[in-house]
């Protein structure tokens, strides 16, 4: 059985390289010009935060069966808001994504396997809560992953580098691959 697996983790770690190869021309191709727009730079995050969660595993549980669908959320009026769109039906662990729109004060969020928060909505959620629900949080900066976020994304330069919270992950029963937490710029 390792056999199969390798040549497919193998085929889905090139997926990943070519991802990120892909941000970083988008992000390099921004920087000719003089600002990169809020929409290149939530795109290119979108695009990362798809491919990073190829490389986790989330506990069956999470799941009501095995058509269920894989829930991605966002705040109502996040800067990612439109750029997440894009993701509504990919396929991803075998499941169709569906894109969720949601608000923090009033929705409850367990239903959510994954939820980007960018630092504007953060004050809205506790985010260790989310993460006893095993909801995958993913955010920027450091204050983000102190209080509990799972994994940070933050622009370094024409770079996009991420930080794992393995305290948080773990709490959550989510399984990051070791290949993403060896690309990682740092594991907490």
């Amino acid at each position: 059985m390792r056999a199969q697996i390798r040549p497919a983790f193998k085929a889905g770690v090139v997926r990943l390289a070519a991802g990120f190869i892909a941000c970083c021309a988008a992000v390099s191709s921004a920087h000719a010009q003089p600002k990169i727009t809020s929409a290149t730079e939530a795109q290119v995050r979108t695009a990362i935060v798809y491919n990073l969660a190829k490389f986790i595993e989330w506990p069956t549980q999470r799941f009501k069966n095995r058509n269920s669908q894989f829930e991605v959320c966002v705040a109502s009026g996040d800067p990612m808001e439109n750029a997440v769109q894009v993701l509504e039906g990919k396929p991803l662990h075998g499941r169709n994504i569906n894109v969720n729109l949601v608000n923090l004060s009033a929705d409850s969020l367990s239903f959510c396997h994954m939820i980007y928060v960018s630092s504007s909505k953060r004050s809205s959620l506790n985010l260790k809560t989310l993460n006893k629900l095993g909801v995958l949080t993913i955010g920027t900066g450091e204050a983000f992953l102190k209080s509990g976020g799972g994994i940070a994304l933050d622009r370094k330069g024409q770079k996009m580098e991420f930080t794992i919270n393995k305290t948080a992950l773990n709490e959550a029963k989510i399984t990051p691959s070791s290949k993403i937490l060896k690309l990682a710029k740092g594991v907490r």
